[in-house]
């Protein structure tokens, strides 16, 4: 606290707090895990001092609010203003290169939850956003779902994808059975292809009504 006095604004990071309170005698489980942070907090408060616990997650709780997230009694994240965790995009399964991107979360009394995809550049301490974590998500999933796409799928999307890319203007499936070889009942054979890329996420449809015309129309799928 001495330190603190002389140089208000201080930023304290107590690293860990397992490491920290181990010698205390004090059980991760137990409510009076609570009480040195907090006897800390009120010594640091009249210098404006800014406290950083670094804690483990559990993992039986991998995916959960932060809150939720913290290892042991809730009395420690119920002293937070503002608890924040971070947790890979996925988990890794066999056989699937391990995502070394990150999901971040926040919730709390400071401020409104965010929860972001954050990426560390390399070995440097520089991180890349990515976006939100949502948004990335599902668009990794759509990756997955595109991986999988029969050959005239994947022929069918890369046209309306096309259409939207060049003109922003949604696609037929007149203008599918003129532009992929689809052989016998082709039109048929196109609305099937887009109506499963529609069901797998991948496109979505609208219909266009004008004074002389009603029409469906495909386009890519928004993802943010």
């Amino acid at each position: 606290t001495k330190y603190a006095e002389k140089n208000h604004g201080l930023l304290v990071i107590v690293d860990s707090l397992a490491a920290c309170i181990r010698n205390l005698g004090i059980d991760e489980i137990s409510p009076e895990v609570a009480e040195p942070i907090s006897s800390l907090m009120e010594a640091l408060s009249p210098y404006e001092a800014t406290l950083i616990i670094i804690h483990h997650s559990s993992k039986a709780h991998i995916g959960q609010s932060p809150s939720i997230a913290s290892r042991g009694s809730t009395a420690l994240p119920a002293l937070a203003s503002q608890t924040i965790s971070m947790e890979r995009v996925v988990l890794p399964d066999p056989g699937v290169p391990r995502d070394e991107r990150r999901v971040l979360k926040t919730d709390g009394r400071g401020g409104r939850s965010i929860e972001l995809v954050i990426e560390q550049l390399g070995g440097s301490t520089k991180w890349k956003c990515h976006g939100n974590a949502e948004v990335v998500q599902l668009q990794r999933r759509l990756n997955e779902i595109e991986a999988k796409l029969e050959p005239r799928q994947v022929e069918v999307l890369a046209v309306v994808r096309e259409n939207w890319s060049s003109s922003q203007t949604g696609t037929t499936v007149k203008e599918i059975s003129q532009n992929v070889e689809l052989g016998h009942e082709g039109e048929r054979k196109a609305r099937a292809s887009l109506e499963q890329l529609t069901r797998k996420g991948l496109i979505e449809s609208r219909v266009e009504t004008t004074d002389t015309l009603s029409r469906k129309v495909y386009k890519p799928k928004k993802t943010h």
